[in-house]
């Protein structure tokens, strides 16, 4: 019976779970939980970015024109931590 409890509160309490930031992708907008630097994961350009500040679209991306024309990574604008501050 313990362990049957055990097990349903485990089960319950999985939404409350924080996520790991540290393998998370963030899209352009999102809130930056921990300052650090990030990398655009279309196009690699790399950024540092403070806790607090929005991500906004990459630049990087927005220069080149392979990117420019192509709807795929304008929807696959994503920030992905790779070294925290």
């Amino acid at each position: 019976l313990l362990m049957m409890i055990n097990r349903e509160l485990n089960d319950s309490l999985i939404g409350w779970r924080t996520p790991n930031v540290r393998q998370a992708t963030f899209q352009v907008g999102d809130a930056v939980k921990l300052a650090g630097t990030y990398v655009c994961v279309p196009c690699g350009y790399k950024k540092f970015f403070k806790e607090g500040q929005i991500f906004p679209r990459c630049f990087a991306c927005m220069k080149r024109s392979k990117y420019r024309d192509d709807d795929f990574f304008h929807d696959l604008e994503l920030w992905e931590l790779i070294e925290e501050s």
